[in-house]
């Protein structure tokens, strides 16, 4: 007799790190598809960089666009940026020439709704629960 070849699903929490690298010269819509994948497949992502407030609506328009039963939505946290409005506004600029985004130094988290439970936020930290 052979051997069955059982399968077991290991549940656990699944968190990717993102360098803001691997996105150069990728376009938004690209990005967002990219960390919306990873978090349908049930994956925390965290970027070491701060997504601007048109980036984050972007992110949730394009949520809602893919919410069904099996996907509920995501949670996000992105730390406050640093720097002053002189360079916010060249990265700006770059950004609308080129179609490309720059990274900003920060700290982004994007995860599913149905593991994120809570997220503690202060303006230098956060602490999240997750439920697997």
């Amino acid at each position: 007799m052979g051997k069955k070849n059982k399968t077991k699903k290991i549940r656990g929490l699944k968190i990717d790190f993102i360098s803001a690298q691997a996105f150069v010269g990728m376009t938004l819509d690209k990005k967002l598809a990219h960390i919306l994948k990873k978090v349908k497949e049930d994956h925390i992502v965290v970027l070491n960089e701060s997504l601007d407030f048109m980036e984050e609506a972007k992110l949730v328009t394009s949520t809602m666009e893919g919410i069904d039963e099996n996907f509920k939505g995501i949670e996000f946290f992105t730390l406050p940026r640093k720097g002053n409005s002189a360079i916010e506004f060249v990265a700006k600029s770059f950004e609308k020439v080129t179609g490309k985004q720059m990274a900003r130094a920060g700290l982004t988290l994007v995860g599913p709704a149905s593991i994120i439970k809570k997220i503690k936020r202060d303006p230098q930290a956060f602490s999240v629960s997750a439920e697997i």
